[in-house]
């Protein structure tokens, strides 16, 4: 039961992972909007569209900000500045920027899709045919598990799988051997998911939802 749950939730994380942690493609433009036209009798009063205006343009204006903030970020908390291009370096509250901003991204997609698969597995447990009743854990209780468990452990996992695959890139034998840095990698990331995996489980057991 429980394998079937991670597995589902598994496949949502990664399929939310790309759209959850690209940089948006689009930005309201508040100062693109069109003239407003003179109201006429029966027209809607334009204070009421003049306020959903302004919060729009205020909440783009505020998403601008935080992701030209952001650019200057580096990818992830312990990543080395560029080698070689004059960089100046990350600051102390750039690297906590970028560790406070992937904790809070993880922990929304844990919440949504760790809700989801735990939904979509009690679904499947409950019309499977020949299946007795189960004590299925509930959504909520599992979604806030998954949400506290990417915001705190995978998202540290992630800074440091980050830098030891970029220290790994710059080491001259294995950044010039593709298949040398692939073999590190993959190695790295099975042993993280192996780790990863246990760790759930145990959670899973201490919080009391699995037995």
């Amino acid at each position: 039961m429980y394998v079937c749950d991670d597995l589902v939730t598994t496949l949502l994380l990664d399929v939310a992972m790309v759209s959850i942690l690209a940089p948006s493609a689009s930005q309201l433009d508040a100062t693109a909007r069109p003239p407003q036209s003179v109201p006429t009798a029966g027209a809607a009063p334009p204070s009421q569209t003049s306020s959903i205006d302004i919060a729009a343009a205020k909440l783009a204006s505020f998403v601008a900000q935080a992701q030209a903030v952001l650019a200057d970020c580096p990818n992830s908390a312990l990543e080395a500045p560029p080698a070689g291009v004059g960089h100046p370096g990350f600051k102390p509250s750039q690297r906590l920027l970028t560790a406070l901003s992937t904790a809070v991204q993880y922990g929304f997609l844990g919440l949504a899709c760790g809700g989801a698969g735990q939904a979509m597995t009690n679904a499947l447990v409950g019309v499977a045919p020949g299946v007795g009743p189960a004590e299925l854990p509930g959504v909520a209780p599992v979604a806030l598990l998954w949400a506290n468990y990417m915001a705190v452990s995978a998202s540290i996992r992630y800074q440091v799988i980050a830098a030891i695959e970029q220290q790994a890139e710059r080491l001259p034998v294995v950044g010039s051997t593709p298949f040398a840095l692939t073999a590190i990698s993959a190695t790295v990331r099975l042993v993280n998911n192996v780790y990863g995996a246990g760790l759930f489980v145990n959670m899973m057991r201490e919080s009391g939802i699995s037995p």
